[in-house]
């Protein structure tokens, strides 16, 4: 329990350093946003009443503090091109989060026993293809893959109508559907990754001398992989699972392009061409929460796997 809580204490104040980086790295990247909005109307006194509207003239920790009260409590103030920014995500952070969790769940479903049978079956001619085969999709970048997978399964054989994503309130299952092929694309380099990851440490662990005994005992290659390599071998797995989900929210956001979905991807890509300041602050920090949540689950799944680590009084 007490890791647990140091784990949550740990995230919150990643998240607050997180967040006040962003903050401040927009307050200077965006110039005066006052000036901007106005345009060719841009006047001084024009300027200086929108920047009092828009609470600019505060001091830079009372914006900071005011933005951060009202991101945790569900404002997220307004956008450059209209509306309020939690409006805009609403309708954009589902699509981009069943992405990425499809993604996740494919990579974990065929990693796991792909490379614990590369393990169990491995040598020869058949280790060799594998590595091949392996070393090929890792080296495909996922924009490129969803490139195939559209022309595949959209242009020839017509499982599913590109650009046609319904959208969870009007279709659930259509749209379950529809994101399965670019969580495959985002997931095909990811499962190669894990797999070369799974087998490399598996193997260094069949290679230690309790392995050797229980094989040289009578017991069964595989049972032994299955009842204590594997087990002892999760916590560098179970790490670099949550590097994994990291990559795929950073995937998804270019795959989001290639599929034409109203995600995060798309709504970033254009808040960034419109210099919609709030809209990709918020964007950035929810995907740094993203990332810092992942890794903490992995942390603490982690933990209960091997009580050791985290140190004894953790």
């Amino acid at each position: 329990m007490k890791y647990a809580v140091k784990k949550f204490l740990m995230l919150l104040l990643t998240m607050v350093a997180v967040s006040f980086l962003a903050f401040a790295a927009f307050q200077v990247v965006a110039g005066d946003p006052a000036t901007d909005l106005l345009g060719t109307e841009a006047t001084p006194e024009k300027v200086a009443q929108l920047r009092h509207e828009m609470g600019l003239d505060r001091p830079f920790l009372v914006q900071y503090g005011s933005w951060l009260f009202g991101f945790v409590t569900g404002d997220l103030g307004e956008s450059y091109s209209g509306g309020a920014v939690a409006d805009l995500l609403a309708a954009r952070v589902p699509v981009t989060l069943m992405l990425s969790l499809m993604s996740f769940a494919l990579t974990v479903l065929f990693a796991l026993p792909l490379g614990l049978r590369s393990v169990r079956y491995g040598g020869g001619v058949r280790s060799a293809v594998h590595t091949v085969v392996n070393q090929f999709l890792m080296a495909l970048p996922p924009f490129f893959t969803g490139i195939l997978l559209t022309w595949l399964f959209s242009i020839a054989l017509q499982w599913f109508r590109h650009g046609d994503f319904p959208g969870f309130a009007v279709n659930v299952g259509g749209s379950l559907w529809y994101l399965l092929f670019p969580a495959a694309a985002i997931a095909i380099p990811r499962i190669a990754q894990t797999v070369r990851m799974l087998r490399s440490t598996l193997l260094a662990e069949m290679d230690k001398d309790y392995v050797r005994t229980a094989i040289a005992r009578g017991n069964d290659r595989s049972g032994v992989l299955y009842r204590h390599v594997l087990k002892n071998s999760l916590v560098p797995v179970v790490t670099f699972l949550a590097q994994t989900m990291a990559e795929i929210v950073a995937g998804s956001i270019v795959v989001e392009q290639v599929f034409n979905l109203p995600g995060l991807g798309r709504l970033l890509l254009t808040s960034i061409g419109s210099r919609d300041y709030p809209t990709v602050q918020a964007i950035v920090v929810i995907l740094a929460f993203w990332v810092v949540l992942a890794n903490t689950i992995a942390d603490l799944v982690n933990r209960c796997i091997d009580p050791r680590l985290g140190g004894a009084r953790a």
